[in-house]
This record gives structure tokens, sequence and C-alpha cells, in this order.
């Protein structure tokens, strides 16, 4: 079975819990997804000062499938 690879972007807020529970149900489903997580929003601004640093860009245009968790708009 071929696996494929899936960006996973938690999101913020909400979007970590939601998303976390979807990647347990892929997982009980047996489904062949290797995910390669990407932080967008208040994570990446917390961790790089940015809320969509480039290298995240850069991986999320090297696969075709994104599965994307809420993310809020910074303020400001």
């Amino acid at each position: 079975m071929v696996v494929q690879k899936v960006v996973l972007i938690p999101g913020d807020g909400i979007g970590p819990e939601v998303t976390s529970l979807t990647v347990k149900l892929f997982e009980a489903a047996d489904v062949p997804i290797e995910w390669v997580t990407v932080e967008l929003g208040e994570p990446a601004i917390k961790k790089y000062d940015d809320p969509f640093p480039e290298d995240a860009l850069k991986t999320i245009k090297k696969y075709p499938v994104i599965f994307k968790g809420p993310l809020t708009t910074p303020v400001g």
C-alpha cells in the first residue's frame, strides 16, 4: 500500500485538539499517511516571530495534500 504524505497544520486555539483527534481517526482506520507537520499562526509567531514562515510555505508547496486546523488572525 502506498503511503501518502500529508502536510498537517495543527493551527491554534482549538485547532491542535481537533487535528490530533483526526490524526488518531486516520491511524485507527489504518490509512497509510505520513504526516509532515508545519507550524502556522500563533505557534509560528511564538517560535519564529512570523505567522507564515518561508520554510512552511516551501513544505506546503512540496506536497499536494494539506490538512489544516483552525487558525486565528493575529491582531495588530
